[in-house]
């Protein structure tokens, strides 16, 4: 399923607004491509990004981990956010967030990453 009818048929967004929360997602992307930083400061600061898109432009509580995590799987089945939300899951742990966020998602990123050097 396209990124724009998951947002529709999951989240009850419009075409236009889903195409926002697509925009907001790259632009977090290139936020993190061009700033990354090791550390806890900058985890801290893009999981509070993030958390910023989802209570903007789908209304999630603050700190609705549950919300979050389900968010953060499915941008994981999505080819093109990918990488984000692998981003977004090691963030979160670096950020001293639960360890047991996301953990099948962070389980399965292994096995694949595992997959492709047995592939190489």
């Amino acid at each position: 399923m396209a990124f724009i009818e998951l947002l529709q048929k999951t989240y009850g967004k419009s075409v236009a607004d889903a195409k926002n929360i697509q925009q907001q997602l790259r632009e977090l992307e290139k936020y993190f491509d061009d700033n990354f930083e090791e550390g806890e400061e900058f985890a801290r600061l893009f999981i509070q990004k993030f958390e910023d898109i989802l209570s903007s432009t789908l209304g999630m509580e603050a700190d609705d981990l549950d919300y979050m995590e389900c968010f953060v799987a499915n941008l994981y089945q999505q080819e093109e956010f990918k990488s984000l939300a692998i981003n977004i899951i090691i963030n979160f742990y670096n950020s001293g967030g639960d360890r047991e966020f996301c953990d099948y998602i962070y389980e399965a990123m292994i096995e694949e990453m595992m997959e492709q050097e047995d592939n190489e």
